[in-house]
């Protein structure tokens, strides 16, 4: 389904001819009623807008189709840590939290690197900068490497955590230990 949709899709500024395109009830194309997912082995594509929104957000008589874009990378090609779902996981999570990308939090610094900000709810965000942002699950053999999340205490800054066990990230909770750090 995807190859049929690459000369369209292309970019996400592209997204108006994916429109068109499957307002024609072309084959192969996503509708409201169904979440999308186009994955991509090897390859970090579409980072940092991953979850597109094909039709003009002003013309509210039309209905939304959001989806995500992800990759499936090689764990032979990138950092410890970044292989199989981790990018899918993230963008499922985000999506989650913010399909729209309007979802704003008070502006946060990534770990560790200061003057490095964002002001949104990206949950995963702040883990790509964390070492070994992973936590392995083993399912048939098989060990898959979903992401660890940021969730909001971090991003609203409670101290302490209402979280669980005080947590500020999720499921490992030793990755964010602390809140976010305001922005400088």
């Amino acid at each position: 389904m995807f190859s049929e949709l690459l000369p369209v899709f292309g970019s996400p500024e592209r997204g108006d001819q994916l429109a068109a395109h499957c307002s024609d009830n072309a084959s192969g194309c996503a509708y409201v009623q169904h979440f999308s997912v186009y994955t991509q082995p090897e390859q970090l594509l579409c980072a940092g807008l991953s979850r597109c929104v094909p039709f003009d957000e002003r013309e509210r008589n039309q209905q939304i189709q959001t989806y995500i874009y992800a990759a499936w990378p090689d764990p032979n090609i990138f950092p410890p840590g970044w292989a199989d779902v981790l990018p899918l996981s993230h963008e499922v999570s985000e999506w989650m939290n913010d399909p729209f990308i309007h979802n704003f939090v008070p502006p946060w610094q990534f770990p560790g690197i200061p003057g490095s900000c964002q002001g949104n709810l990206e949950t995963g965000d702040p883990m790509e900068v964390v070492p070994n942002p992973d936590f392995p699950v083993t399912i048939g053999g098989f060990t898959y490497h979903p992401q660890t999340e940021a969730i909001l205490p971090w991003f609203t800054r409670e101290s302490p955590s209402s979280a669980i066990g005080g947590a500020y990230s999720y499921p490992d909770t030793t990755k964010l230990t602390t809140p976010a750090q305001s922005c400088q």
